[in-house]
């Protein structure tokens, strides 16, 4: 069995702080045996890498932003791929060395593009058409594609297309196929943002998110677990 946990731990409105002690305290509750995280800085990434054996962290630097995309394991050998190219931004590859087997992982923390489209799906798609990943591969985190039940054009717009390469969606056919995962407080509303897809070769154990009840609003506006404005997802594979 193979438990992967994503979580983007940033909320909206602080500035440039994401990972906290207590916000990894908090999440180190959950039963994982990979954890990867969206918007932490490197400083936070530090503070916490000695407990976890195999750890990265990478930033892009093409902007003013000091957050980046972590992700740590205590048990699984992680292995950065050489093959990463930047220009798909923080959709980051890796290869996970089992016993049994080698799988590639890509974290995504899909950043909005500087040609002002603000097309954040399609920067997603670009890179999987370049790296055309095939056996054995997992793609997890935020994906930004903003679906929710006002725009379920996206999510099955996501589904076409990484449909196209075999890849699908470890929460099809669960309870937790269209669930919320975002609080955008500019929008004021709740959004589906963040994914596991895995190719079809890989046996999916379980999916799951928190409860709805785990969402509080703080001075207006929703915080999950008054953590951060997403909430995590885990993923178990049966590997």
């Amino acid at each position: 069995m193979l438990k992967i946990l994503s979580w983007n731990c940033q909320y909206e409105w602080e500035s440039k702080q994401g990972l906290s002690l207590n916000k990894m305290k908090e999440i180190s509750l959950y039963d994982f045996d990979i954890l990867i995280i969206q918007e932490c800085t490197k400083k936070e990434f530090d503070a916490v890498k000695r407990n976890f054996r195999y750890r990265n962290w990478y930033c892009d630097d093409m902007e003013d932003s000091v957050l980046g995309s972590a992700i740590f394991s205590d048990k699984i050998e992680i292995e950065f791929n050489e093959l990463f190219n930047r220009k798909f931004r923080y959709v980051i590859p890796y290869k996970i060395i089992l016993k049994n087997a080698e799988l590639n992982i890509f974290s995504i923390w899909i950043k909005e593009p500087f040609d002002g489209k603000q097309d954040y799906a399609k920067v997603l798609y670009d890179a999987i058409e370049y790296y055309k990943p095939k056996n054995k591969t997992i793609i997890i985190g935020d994906y930004n594609i903003g679906s929710n039940k006002e725009h379920i054009d996206r999510y099955q717009n996501l589904v076409d297309q990484l449909g196209k390469y075999d890849l699908i969606n470890t929460a099809k056919n669960t309870k937790y196929e269209y669930l919320n995962t975002h609080w955008n407080q500019k929008a004021k509303n709740y959004y589906q943002n963040d994914f596991c897809f895995c190719s079809t070769d890989i046996s999916i154990d379980s999916f799951s998110i928190p409860k709805d009840d785990q969402w509080v609003m703080i001075a207006g506006m929703y915080k999950w677990d008054k953590l951060s404005d997403h909430c995590p997802i885990t993923v178990a594979f049966d590997i």
